[in-house]
């Protein structure tokens, strides 16, 4: 459906839910998805408030007042390190406009989309999302808009002017990308939406299409002349020009994250692998990495990978995509959830401690 031939602002229109009288069988398994990611996001709130009353005890721990902890470097690493502590749990990142924006889980309700200061930490501005989803969110850049998900809403900012664009879409939005000249959002689907790949304009985010879903998604990356859908089944491509969705031929190992460089899309799987795939969805490099996986971005040669727990020690890897040799690896905060690069480095968000880890790589 072209542009044009939608009316109306994706704002005001929203996207109708059908009720049903029972519940089938997929509902209830995709039910119970949502019900457990809600009972771990309780978990994590409460070990959230836990860890922050310790952090602020210790004046150790961060500097005082909101610029962060002194820059740490390591000879053997290359890496500068600086942590910045937030009033939250970040879901989500992704630089643009020379600031980082994070996608903030506040009052165990909401979730907004900070801009900061990259230099000092400062929060520079707060745009509400809306409902916060189960412990997840997304956010992406492509030019001067920002683009962010969370619960059953989509937002887009202007940095310059701004100004803001609000849809809602069906389910729990939990990946998004641009490409193609939209803007393409997965959700997860409940027991009044399926799961659903949700095509909106880049402007209004206006709707373009639904496709429907009969898997769970995980990633959705626009590149390489497709946008890649990771699932619960495998990696699936769809044809912008047509919507189509169609299965690519490799048997994957339960795909986790996506990343896309200029000539390869990259994926991360739940075991310890790392793969680099053509436009043609053929498998170009596989990398074994230190750890299970758990985030992914790429900038140039280095890709960036967090590892995938619930834990105290958190880990960042980067990965040289021509030779594949870890070139570092750095211990982070506690339960790291995204990445994204600049052009100094990579930052990490770990979701427990409610922190922000900047590694800044040295030339």
């Amino acid at each position: 459906m072209s542009e044009q031939g939608i009316a109306g602002s994706a704002s005001s229109q929203g996207f109708p839910r059908t009720l049903h009288a029972e519940r089938p069988r997929m509902w209830r398994g995709l039910e119970a998805v949502i019900h457990a990611a809600r009972q771990r996001q309780r978990r994590r709130r409460i070990t959230l408030a836990v860890v922050l009353i310790v952090a602020a005890s210790i004046s150790t721990y961060f500097a005082v007042g909101r610029a962060g902890t002194s820059p740490s470097t390591n000879a053997r690493t290359g890496l500068t390190v600086r942590r910045f502590p937030l009033h939250g749990g970040p879901v989500a990142l992704a630089s643009a406009d020379g600031s980082l924006w994070v996608v903030l889980e506040t009052n165990g309700v909401r979730a907004s989309l900070i801009r900061l200061d990259p230099a000092n930490g400062h929060r520079l501005a707060s745009y509400l999302i809306g409902r916060s989803g189960p412990d997840f969110g997304a956010a992406t850049s492509v030019g001067n808009a920002v683009y962010a998900t969370a619960g059953e809403h989509v937002i887009r900012i202007d940095p310059h002017s701004n100004s803001i664009e609000r849809a809602r879409i069906p389910g729990e939005g939990s990946a998004i990308t641009v490409g193609d000249g939209s803007v393409w959002i997965a959700s997860i689907g409940s027991r009044q939406a399926r799961d659903m790949i949700t095509r909106l304009n880049t402007q209004s985010l206006a709707p373009q299409h639904k496709i429907a879903l009969s898997f769970q998604p995980v990633a959705v990356q626009a590149g390489l002349g497709s946008v890649w859908l990771a699932s619960t089944s495998g990696m699936w491509r769809i044809a912008p020009a047509t919507n189509a969705l169609r299965p690519t031929s490799i048997a994957w190992q339960n795909p986790v994250a996506t990343a896309v460089s200029d000539e390869r899309l990259w994926v991360i799987q739940q075991s310890t692998l790392l793969v680099g795939v053509d436009h043609l969805g053929r498998i170009r490099r596989r990398i074994e990495l230190p750890f299970y996986p758990g985030a992914i971005a790429v900038s140039g040669t280095n890709v960036w990978v967090t590892n995938n727990c619930g834990c105290t020690k958190g880990l960042v890897a980067r990965v040289d995509s021509r030779t594949g040799r870890v070139t570092s690896e750095r211990q982070i905060g506690e339960t790291p959830v995204a990445v994204t690069t600049d052009a100094t480095g990579a930052w990490v968000a770990t979701f427990a401690d409610g922190t922000l880890t900047h590694l800044i790589q040295r030339h």
